[in-house]
């Protein structure tokens, strides 16, 4: 809810979620309605899928409605043939997967390998190492993969090549023996003549296999292997099946541990705002397309409080996301509200690892940046919990700069309140591999707060004083209380305005009266008082012609504007006698003001 001086209350609602096992649908249903019965919705959807990212909405208000629907991606033409893919950032990776389709890759929502086994991964951290995962829990059932994991340092505008080799085909469990009929002893090795694979035999003469055409299932035929047998003396070959269980066993994986990282604290968060009090948005920059950047961010500086144990030398990872999810006019903007989009821009070196600016959008929220520092209480640079010789204090993202786009012009007091826009997360890691996507806390919020205005230039009748007339009265004429001289004629005027090109702005435009000289019981305009007393004696009073108003306040007395910007009101004046009986002779005037205010 949203309540400001002078103005409707509004009322907001919105919902935003994200759909699918790795969040590819995204969506957001905002509406609001204020004081004036002036409501708003919108409906926003995108979708990423592996050739692209389709997204349509429907907004409707209490004059319009709008479709919009958009898509976005690439083409990536490579010697084995062309891709599509969602839109490309400045280095991006093909993925091969040797002819299997629907292999995922972590982190990158919607991509997966087509029907001839590739994949576009959209967007890489350029000069850093990049970590591409498959997706394993997502394997289609006829693909087995050697290897899961591979890393890539690309440089600006690079295409590299990531090969993951592909078993295709089903996963069985066989039974293989000699031509005698006796099983093949265990730790033997068998290769496979048509594919080159290799499996080791298992007791009992167990053989695991993996692409193994349906076909081949359904329809069983010999399957040929050649066992080999070791070339060590026969007083060796009982010691064989050992050291092959050695063999297996020293080719498991060992896995960094890593964690979150908060600032002072393990789970705090630190806030920096950009504050763009009482902002005036001149006329040449209030229109759509136009950009501009807000103030710098209000900073504190703060340490590092990671979630691992004093002593240890870890290094230090970070993400950076978007908090605002409905997208922008394009890709890196985001919307703000009716009138303004906004993009977020990190700065180079601004965070440890940064080497470039990089615009945060939901297609990088997933990139880490990295960098080879060792922080370790022992040099110093203590980041750990219980750590006494700490590293810092940091102001890291300090230097990030927000633009805002007008997507719709407005007028008048716009104000913005706090609003998280972007957060930077941490995490930390004792060795060469990566910190999970779980595993980042966040560490500091970049927000938004404040004014705008955007005045508008009216003119009104061409900036000339408008000035009534009432002539010579005659003062025995003029003798009742609160009416207008006997016989006397009003004197009708006009008030001409013209405030430009308005059809594109959502306010409402009305014209102000306030009496300058006084106003008796609020309708009456003090245009004289007494020489004797200072008691007023003589008042104006004025009506709407076409509104059909009698009388018109001369406290926020309110006229109409026509919503184009441009015309004219037809209005009647005339003189009043204050205070009853004969007046003093002489000169009677009464000014007023004229404001077109913004609602």
């Amino acid at each position: 809810m949203t309540s400001q001086k002078d103005r409707p209350t509004q009322h907001e609602m919105r919902l935003d979620g994200s759909l699918l096992d790795d969040g590819r649908l995204s969506y957001s249903l905002e509406q609001s309605l204020d004081d004036d019965n002036n409501h708003n919705s919108s409906l926003n959807a995108s979708y990423r899928s592996p050739y692209g990212t389709f997204s349509a909405g429907y907004s409707y208000g209490n004059d319009s409605s709008q479709y919009n629907y958009g898509v976005t991606g690439g083409v990536v033409i490579h010697p084995h043939g062309v891709t599509l893919s969602q839109y490309l950032g400045n280095a991006f990776a093909l993925i091969d997967a040797n002819g299997a389709s629907g292999v995922r890759i972590q982190n990158y929502p919607g991509i997966a390998t087509d029907p001839f086994g590739y994949a576009v991964v959209p967007y890489l951290t350029t000069y850093q190492e990049n970590r591409l995962s498959v997706d394993t829990t997502q394997l289609p059932d006829n693909v087995d993969l050697e290897q899961t994991t591979q890393f890539v340092v690309p440089n600006r505008g690079a295409m590299v090549a990531a090969r993951f080799n592909a078993n295709i085909g089903y996963r069985v469990l066989v039974t293989v023996s000699d031509r005698n009929g006796k099983p093949l002893p265990f730790g033997a090795l068998a290769s496979n003549d048509e594919t080159g694979q290799q499996s080791i035999v298992d007791e009992g003469g167990i053989l695991y296999l993996s692409g193994i055409s349906i076909h081949r299932i359904q329809n069983p035929q010999p399957l040929y292997y050649k066992a080999r047998r070791s070339a060590i003396k026969d007083k060796k070959m009982k010691r064989a099946p050992l050291i092959t269980g050695l063999l297996l066993i020293s080719t498991s994986c060992a896995y960094a541990s890593s964690g979150g990282c908060g600032a002072d604290s393990t789970s705090g968060a630190t806030n920096y705002s950009s504050v763009v009090d009482d902002v005036t948005v001149n006329q040449t920059d209030n229109v759509t397309g136009r950009e501009f950047t807000s103030a710098t961010l209000s900073s504190t500086n703060w340490q590092y409080a990671c979630s691992c144990s004093a002593g240890k030398a870890v290094k230090l990872v970070y993400m950076v996301s978007p908090v605002l999810t409905t997208t922008g006019h394009q890709t890196g903007y985001y919307k703000l509200n009716d009138s303004l989009d906004i993009k977020t821009t990190l700065q180079a070196n601004d965070i440890p690892g940064l080497t470039t600016d990089q615009v945060v959008s939901v297609n990088t929220r997933f990139t880490q940046i990295k960098n080879n520092t060792v922080y370790s209480a022992a040099t110093q640079t203590g980041v750990c919990q219980g750590d006494t010789s700490r590293y810092g204090p940091v102001n890291i993202g300090a230097n990030t700069t927000f633009t805002l786009y007008v997507t719709k012009p407005f007028l008048g007091s716009m104000t913005i309140p706090k609003t998280d826009i972007a957060v930077i997360k941490g995490a930390w890691v004792d060795g060469m591999g990566s910190p999970s996507t779980g595993d980042f806390h966040d560490l500091v919020k970049l927000s938004i707060q404040g004014n705008l205005t955007a005045p508008q230039s009216c003119k009104i009748n061409q900036g000339d004083v408008i000035k009534v007339n009432f002539g010579f009265i005659n003062g025995q004429k003029f003798t009742t209380r609160n009416a207008m001289p006997d016989g006397f004629t009003p004197v009708d005027f006009d008030i001409t305005y013209d405030c430009g090109d308005t059809s594109k702005i959502k306010n409402s435009l009305q014209m102000r009266i306030d009496g300058t000289t006084g106003v008796v019981d609020q309708y009456n305009l003090v245009a004289r008082r007494r020489s004797s007393d200072n008691v007023p004696d003589v008042g104006i009073r004025i009506e709407n012609l076409g509104g059909g108003v009698a009388n018109i306040p001369f406290q926020n007395g309110i006229l109409p504007v026509d919503p184009s910007g441009h015309g004219t009101v037809n209005m009647r004046a005339w003189p009043v006698n204050l205070v009853g009986g004969e007046l003093e002779t002489g000169k009677f005037q009464g000014t007023a003001t004229i404001t077109v205010i913004v609602r």
